[in-house]
């Protein structure tokens, strides 16, 4: 039986109704939202566009640094410049974190064509041989996973470039199922969607 319950939280994880799924939290956005990226439009600003890089969650350090001596040398000579200079990442306490281009451009990410959106190296390099496909931080946007008083909560976030992807195509969850899957299973993706499309079923009806 679908363990899920309602409960009210406040604006930190966006207001709003949320349910319970597994203990883990789903914010109200995530319930409502369908998300369709369109690459054309954003050009990847995810990847280029903010003050800091993505954070790493605990072995995606070790996982990169294997890869290097493949990934190095695909990348665009600025790119290798700043990694002869510096490491991969920054230390900020005990979280770590990509290192960014002086433009704000992960040092993973490359523009192949003029007027052509950001792509990750990583990904293009991930196949059969290579199982590491990107950190989840990068794989989940825009869906975040927040610590809400000791409780996991996923969660969203829009940012401008992206308002455009909103609205249209799939649920947001559907959307990230690769990434989703990847970090709760198989079992609990499917639980999370259910007891979502249940919540809107509701919603509908009220």
């Amino acid at each position: 039986m679908l363990r899920c319950q309602k409960m009210r939280v406040n604006h930190s994880i966006n207001g709003g109704t949320v349910i319970l799924v597994d203990e883990i939290i789903i914010s109200d956005l995530v319930i409502e939202t369908r998300f369709c990226c369109d690459l054309s439009d954003c050009r990847g600003a995810c990847c280029q566009e903010g003050e800091r890089g993505s954070p790493l969650k605990e072995g995606e350090t070790e996982a990169i640094k294997l890869l290097l001596p493949t990934i190095i040398p695909k990348l665009p000579r600025e790119n290798q410049s700043l990694l002869a200079e510096r490491r991969f990442f920054l230390k900020d306490g005990s979280r770590e974190e990509l290192l960014c281009l002086p433009n704000g451009r992960c040092v993973f990410g490359q523009v192949k064509e003029v007027g052509g959106p950001v792509k990750c190296t990583i990904e293009e390099l991930h196949g059969p041989q290579q199982k590491f496909q990107k950190p989840l931080f990068c794989h989940m946007f825009p869906l975040r996973l927040d610590n809400f008083y000791g409780r996991v909560c996923l969660n969203m976030e829009i940012r401008e470039e992206c308002k455009g992807a909103v609205g249209e195509g799939p649920l947001v969850v559907e959307f990230c199922k690769a990434a989703l899957v990847r970090n709760f299973g198989k079992r609990t993706y499917h639980r999370l969607v259910e007891a979502i499309k249940a919540e809107r079923i509701r919603r509908s009806l009220d």
